[in-house]
């Protein structure tokens, strides 16, 4: 049996001989990064394979293991700013947890039990709940879950603290919570562990179809991070993990299959049905979290099988309901979420916008990580090139708002017409001004921003993409009988959304010509909605009131869909 010595930090594993290297490197708890899901055409599962006196970069998908070899993986140095919550301080009078504070007595009366005794004070205990308390006498805390008794604590143990958590396909981000003292104690943010499984959400179904022990696996990955996040955090102010009483989580449609442990290839297949809603309370060790002993899980509804948990945790947080005016709410990504509220009227939909936006099918493209270009600017006259890289460093990569600034600027001095035409570098004139912007690869036109470059075909996955997000908005348009001049504020929500200007998404019709000052972003409303709905009964309880009034608009239901996503596929 052949062995693998990984060298980042020195552990030997075995395979069997003919496996391929990726599948034992995810089977041994090792994070590589493989958007196509080990089918070969992303190139970016790359490793430095060392046998002997040999060396060579290989495809970890595609390269069967016959002997030993050592492994090196590279340095992909991968940005660490994801956006969590600007949320420090809070009032959480009106929290569904709460405490009850007893001193009981020596009691000589054998007719009663401690549980008879402690019952007549703070209600009925559960069986989890007695086999963890310290029956005696002296002063003790009830923590209540809403109006259940969920924890019985000693003198001693009388905080409260809580965590929320947003997964999302590319990141995760947890705001742990001190119920107690109103504050947040801190924020972390990872990427998602899963995207060695793929980086969108139909590579992980499927995985999870094609063997149901990578559902297992992805949900493993998801929830120990999330739990070696969380335990970091304790530690490290030396708070009691077993006062973590309640992790609220808000996701995606298939995010939370994964979570919960349900196989989500329902979602894949016509037509397209969601297992189940989850709005569910049930014990964090029901999805195989080991934390504290009294710990729950809340999972935030779905509104439909493509817009999630995530959405509805969103518009919850923003009171969407009590806001006098036409909203549009959106969440920009692989799978564009929208929700549009036109008087008294709620619609919701879901465009799959593809990856590309996150960097895929694009021929030098990344996540946003360091030495990735996330914005452009051509002055024509001068025929200079001013590229903002992350980390300052020389750029190797582009992500999906370097992408869209690059296409914003060619529009603006002509390198692209309205169709996405890329102009022939061939059929300028030698003292054309938009020479120095082009150049030739191979006998085809790109544009030239140093030793990375955006070609046709970039351009042409990039239009599908906003094809995609723009169609899906005039469709609920038309079915609202509205506008775009009617959209009285628009907000635009989450980790990409976010770090996209106003005239990225304007400038390239990714949006319709919405008055730049009716525009907001609201950085993620999802981790902002799942914060809220520990601190507020109210907030809790509208939830799946909120979920029923937002009806879901299937887009290629339909009959001009079709019509209408070429048409959006225009520049203009």
């Amino acid at each position: 049996m052949p062995k693998i010595h990984i060298l980042s930090d020195d552990n030997i594993i075995t395979a069997n001989e003919g496996k391929i290297l990726l599948d034992v490197l995810r089977e041994n708890g090792y994070f590589i990064e493989a958007p196509c899901n080990g089918m070969g055409t992303c190139k970016k599962c790359k490793v430095k394979i060392m046998d002997g006196a040999s060396e060579e970069t290989v495809l970890s998908c595609e390269y069967k293991i016959i002997s030993d070899i050592s492994v090196e993986f590279f340095d992909e140095g991968k940005a660490e700013n994801l956006l969590t919550s600007d949320i420090d301080t809070f009032d959480a009078s009106d929290s569904v947890l709460t405490m009850k504070t007893h001193v009981f007595e020596d009691s000589r009366d054998t007719d009663t039990s401690w549980e008879d005794e402690y019952e007549k004070v703070f209600g009925q205990i559960s069986f989890n709940v007695l086999k963890n308390t310290n029956f005696s006498k002296g002063e003790k805390h009830a923590i209540y879950l809403n109006d259940e008794v969920i924890a019985i604590r000693d003198k001693d143990d009388d905080k409260i603290y809580a965590a929320a958590v947003d997964i999302g396909t590319t990141s995760v981000a947890i705001s742990v919570l001190d119920i107690t003292h109103g504050k947040v104690i801190e924020r972390a943010s990872f990427v998602n562990p899963q995207i060695s499984f793929g980086l969108d959400v139909l590579s992980r179904m499927s995985a999870a179809i094609d063997l149901k022990e990578n559902l297992y696996k992805m949900q493993e990955q998801l929830t120990k991070a999330i739990e070696e996040n969380i335990l970091k955090i304790f530690k490290k102010y030396k708070l009691d993990i077993d006062s973590l009483y309640e992790i609220i989580f808000s996701a995606n449609s298939v995010m939370m299959h994964i979570l919960m442990g349900v196989d989500p290839t329902s979602l894949g297949i016509a037509p397209y049905k969601i297992v189940s809603y989850f709005n569910f309370e049930i014990d964090a060790k029901e999805i195989g979290m080991k934390i504290g002993k009294y710990t729950k899980a809340f999972t935030i509804p779905s509104i439909s099988s493509y817009v999630g948990a995530d959405i509805l945790s969103g518009v919850n947080h923003i009171d969407i309901e009590n806001i006098d005016k036409n909203i549009m709410f959106i969440d920009i990504g692989t799978n564009t979420e929208l929700v549009l509220k036109y008087k008294d009227k709620y619609y919701a939909s879901s465009c799959a916008a593809g990856p590309a936006l996150e960097g895929m099918n694009i021929e030098f493209g990344s996540r946003a990580e360091l030495g990735a270009i996330e914005n452009v600017f051509f002055d024509l006259d001068s025929g200079t090139k001013n590229i903002v890289v992350i980390g300052k460093e020389k750029a190797k990569s582009i992500c999906g708002s370097g992408v869209l600034a690059v296409i914003r600027e060619a529009l603006k001095i002509g390198l692209i017409d309205y169709r996405g035409r890329l102009v022939k570098l061939e059929d300028l004139a030698e003292d054309d001004k938009r020479r120095p912007f082009l150049k030739d690869i191979d006998g085809k036109s790109v544009i030239d921003l140093g030793e990375v470059y955006i070609t046709k075909k970039d351009i042409r996955n990039i239009q599908l993409s906003k094809s995609a997000i723009m169609s899906g908005i005039v469709l609920l348009f038309n079915k609202l009988g509205m506008t775009a001049e009617e959209v009285d504020d628009l907000y635009i929500a989450g980790q990409f959304g976010y770090h996209l200007s106003k005239d990225m998404l304007v400038d390239t019709y990714f949006i319709p010509n919405i008055a730049e000052e009716k525009i907001s972003y609201l950085k993620n409303t999802s981790l902002d909605g799942a914060i809220s709905v520990v601190l507020s009964k109210k907030k809790r309880e509208n939830l799946l009131s909120l979920s029923k009034k937002i009806k879901f608009l299937e887009l290629s239901y339909d009959e001009n869909y079709q019509k209408v996503f070429i048409d959006c596929s225009y520049f203009k």
